[in-house]
């Protein structure tokens, strides 16, 4: 049995349908401890509008030993934050709910004994496909900042490869042997040469990743004595030598140059500034000297941080001015001796039309809670992350599966366990959709502008019961592309909706 879900994450691979801009996604962290946040700060599940998302990152998990446990009190159970978070599916078909293990807090130290040899990286992976699927998450986010630095030795980088490696090879067996989808791997991945360098070997970790989250922001903050925009598009004059490259446009092309598929890679948003306390009020532009990190917000209480939603009640009841960057296109905000580099509706609209003009998968936020998730700036809810989904336009329909064969002797035994080849039969022209070396049944045809689709999904073709059809919505029209099950299977569908291609008596060759 071959499930059709394959086939969905396969689609074609045709001269007419390799990557279509509609495919772009839109990636939303959500940070669970903002539950614990005061007033209009307060944010749970709920608060999350899955429209606005094709993917949903619960951040985070917790690493205990060599398995992943609980960060929350009230993650567990029918009414805790994971249930309340995956069962936004039901909100919006093909959405997909991740769970996010690491972050800049948790460091290093847990993953330390995870990598350490061959059987605490395996142990830890089959652990991690048994928690996923228990908690119903359709993926992880690997976001160890950093491998190689912060207590770890620099040798992890090189164990870290081979746990992507080893976790994406769970993921593929994992989905042949139950009929599942494949869980997703994704990576949040740094943005800078010095973490780049210390972290990660960039041509191997690519190959592993279902998507790239390039964390395109935090160039600039606190750690620094003078002020800086910490998301911008571009350089700024202030930045010399290797400061220079403190851009997103640096950072994207340096993953393209390593070999990153355009398609798969997510440039990151930030939903909140970086702010800083200056040493005189009255010098108060980019650059101007800083004493340390600003004040902490009134919601989000954290020194140097603040969510949009305070930054425009800054603007709007407290006096604050905004400026606009020319070079950099982003603006800054400033009230005596507090600075803040953030994005607004302006700024974050100019981004997302560069990932589309340079033809990215899409975008991912940081995050949902704190984007005006209330509508208290009077912009509408959601207003940056609105934005962002207006002009990349999301949609739910997945990429062709990973094609992954990458594997090495520090990998351990096994390898991706995938169905054996066979022949073309007479349903099958030449151009064959095809995952690495094995034939997932053929293309057989396309009609766009539709006007036979239903809606969104999989149908039979009631001309032939080895070839299906699959909907796609592109724009407000339909694009059909008709596909043949391989071998002697035949498209099936159970009374509970699942479909697959299947060998069925009533279906000769």
């Amino acid at each position: 049995m071959i499930a059709l879900h394959k086939y969905l994450g396969i689609l074609l691979v045709s001269s007419c349908f390799c990557y279509v801009t509609g495919q772009r996604k839109s990636f939303c962290y959500y940070s669970s401890e903002s539950q614990y946040r005061r007033g209009i700060g307060k944010f749970v599940p709920s608060n999350i509008d899955p429209k606005q998302c094709t993917h949903i990152i619960f951040a985070f998990a917790n690493v205990t030993g060599l398995d992943l446990g609980k960060m929350n009190w009230n993650d567990y159970g029918s009414n805790g934050l994971y249930a309340g978070t995956t069962n936004l599916k039901q909100k919006r078909p093909g959405l997909k709910v991740l769970i996010a293990v690491g972050g800049w807090v948790m460091g290093s130290a847990p993953f330390i004994d995870v990598v350490k040899d061959q059987n605490s990286r395996s142990i830890w992976v089959q652990n991690v496909v048994s928690y996923l699927r228990k908690y119903d998450f359709d993926g992880l986010d690997m976001d160890w900042e950093f491998p190689g630095v912060r207590g770890s030795g620099a040798g992890d980088k090189f164990k870290f490869s081979s746990l992507m490696r080893m976790l994406q090879r769970a993921f593929q067996e994992e989905a042949w042997k139950s009929g599942k989808e494949k869980l997703l791997l994704t990576l949040a991945t740094a943005a800078g040469s010095h973490y780049i360098a210390a972290s990660y070997e960039p041509k191997e970790i690519i190959k592993s990743v279902d998507y790239m989250l390039l964390m395109a922001y935090n160039y600039h903050g606190q750690w620094e004595n003078t002020t800086g925009h910490h998301s911008s598009l571009y350089s700024s004059n202030i930045d010399k030598g290797k400061k220079r490259e403190l851009n997103q446009i640096w950072s994207i092309n340096y993953w393209l140059g390593q070999g990153m598929p355009k398609e798969r890679l997510i440039v990151g948003l930030g939903t909140y500034g970086m702010s800083y306390t200056l040493k005189n009020s009255a010098i108060n532009g980019l650059g101007s000297p800083a004493s340390s990190g600003g004040r902490p917000g009134s919601y989000t209480g954290e020194k140097g941080i603040l969510a949009y939603f305070e930054i425009c009640e800054n603007l709007r009841y407290k006096g604050w001015r905004s400026v606009w960057i020319p070079e950099q296109q982003s603006p800054y905000a400033y009230g005596g001796d507090q600075w803040v580099g953030y994005d607004d509706t302006k700024s974050i609209a100019i981004k997302a039309r560069y990932i589309v003009q340079q033809g990215l998968g899409g975008a991912f936020v940081w995050s949902v809670e704190m984007d005006d998730f209330t509508g208290s700036c009077g912009e509408g809810l959601y207003p940056l992350l609105n934005t962002i989904n207006k002009i990349i336009k999301p949609s739910t329909v997945p990429l062709p599966t990973l094609n992954f064969r990458s594997q090495r002797p520090e990998d351990g035994p096994g390898g991706v366990v995938l169905p054996p080849q066979r022949k073309p039969t007479i349903n099958q022209p030449a151009a064959a959709v095809r995952s690495g070396s094995v034939d997932f049944g053929a293309f057989v045809g396309v009609t766009t502008d539709d006007t036979t689709c239903p809606i969104d999904g999989v149908f039979p073709d009631p001309d032939n019961c080895h070839n299906f059809y699959l909907c796609v919505i592109t724009g407000r029209k339909y694009t059909r592309y008709h596909l043949a099950c391989p071998g002697n299977t035949g498209y099936f569908k159970w009374p509970a909706g699942k479909t697959a291609c299947m060998w069925r008596r009533d279906c000769p060759l």
